[in-house]
């Protein structure tokens, strides 16, 4: 192989609904061609998120997966295999150089790398962005996860890990060896510009402008805990008499409709806001005072990665990675999954320490840089020359 001889990505992921690692996979398929000699392609399943902006970017390299879903159902996944099998051989078939299956979340993890095997496909890499099981799970729950998952790793030559927290528990649970395993961060958005109005982002969001804003920025399905944040801002609402709070909860998914049903028995519709899956939530991260993400379990979540480039404060829960990426309190609270009170006591004390700012800012952490999509980019880039000349 010559420098000059492209290396074929196959990016696949299950679905493209808003969220961390869909953003890692669409951002790679994107920016790859353009940081070595590399030409992209993303397979998904069908569903709604980020869909037309991966149309827009990659034309005819998105490829749909029809039977490629979240839900386990045997037919649907043999026949989701069959057709990533399809799609690989003939992708490797018409390809000028070495080829590399790159696949991201549990279900493409699984059927990815098989498909890939059995196309002839000999660099297949699978990404941690979490892991499939967490403590909130039944015991027997969780050890059937961790079999699929030990399972799909089977068919996998190299993993990479959002983080180092992952990657301890894969090698712990044998998922890999050290020596296939690879730790990069994952990507964000390139932060939103400095000194934007405040005020003027609020009133275009139709957003108050005098309350503590605290926004959620996450896919509504588990582990994702949305409820907590219902509980805790219910506990605020009974301590002030003129309740001086706002949440946004923005994304969707199955956890919507029991989310509005707890928001309703509460009494906190007029201080709360669902907007389903928007595109341009990142500016509801300029326009907050705070970012809570409620989690049983993480990789590292580009979400907190974002708030912090934004300088904004966070509340997290310290599973997975998030303990390597939040530091208290500099960088705002960690505090225990599912304890809403917890939770209530943290944003009460950041809404009395809180010094409105005008103007959007971008942080000056220079160690968020690694979160930045050149960086990460290039470091997956570095790795696929890597493995394909070894």
């Amino acid at each position: 192989m010559t420098p000059a001889t492209p290396i074929t990505v196959i990016e696949t992921i299950t679905h493209l609904a808003l969220g961390g690692a869909q953003r890692v996979a669409l951002n790679l398929a994107t920016d790859l061609p353009a940081a070595g000699p590399f030409r992209t392609f993303l397979v998904t399943g069908p569903g709604e998120g980020m869909y037309d902006e991966a149309r827009q970017k990659l034309n005819d390299r998105l490829i749909l997966c029809p039977h490629l879903k979240r839900e386990i159902d045997p037919l649907s996944d043999f026949k989701a295999l069959c057709h990533l099998y399809r799609v690989y051989r003939h992708l490797r078939q018409t390809a000028p150089g070495p080829v590399v299956v790159h696949t991201h979340a549990p279900k493409a993890g699984v059927l990815g790398p098989v498909a890939a095997l059995m196309a002839g496909i000999t660099t297949r890499v699978h990404t941690l962005h979490g892991l499939p099981f967490d403590q909130s799970q039944p015991r027997r729950v969780r050890l059937a996860l961790s079999a699929f998952a030990w399972m799909g790793q089977q068919a996998v030559t190299h993993t990479i890990s959002v983080s180092n927290a992952n990657a301890a528990v894969a090698l712990r649970h044998r998922y890999t060896r050290p020596e296939h395993l690879t730790v990069i961060p994952p990507m964000t958005d390139e932060p939103g510009s400095a000194g934007r109005s405040v005020a003027a982002l609020r009133q275009k969001l139709h957003l108050p402008p005098d309350r503590f804003l605290v926004v959620m920025v996450a896919s509504l399905k588990h582990p994702k805990d949305p409820f907590s944040l219902v509980e805790a801002a219910a506990l605020l609402r009974d301590q002030h008499s003129d309740f001086p709070y706002f949440f946004v909860f923005v994304g969707g998914g199955s956890q919507e409709e029991e989310l509005k049903r707890r928001i309703a028995g509460h009494g906190l519709g007029e201080h709360t806001l669902l907007t389903g899956w928007r595109p341009d939530a990142g500016l509801f991260m300029d326009a907050c005072d705070v970012a809570v993400l409620m989690s049983f379990g993480e990789g590292i979540p580009l979400v907190l990665a974002e708030a912090l480039l934004r300088d904004k404060k966070v509340v997290a829960t310290p599973v997975g990675g998030v303990p390597e990426l939040v530091r208290e309190p500099q960088d705002g609270f960690l505090v225990p999954p599912g304890d809403a009170r917890a939770l209530a006591q943290r944003l009460e004390e950041l809404r009395r320490q809180h010094q409105p700012h005008e103007l959007t800012r971008v942080s000056p952490d220079l160690r968020l840089a690694a979160y930045l999509p050149g960086q990460v980019v290039a470091a997956h880039g570095r790795l696929f020359e890597h493995l394909v000349s070894h």
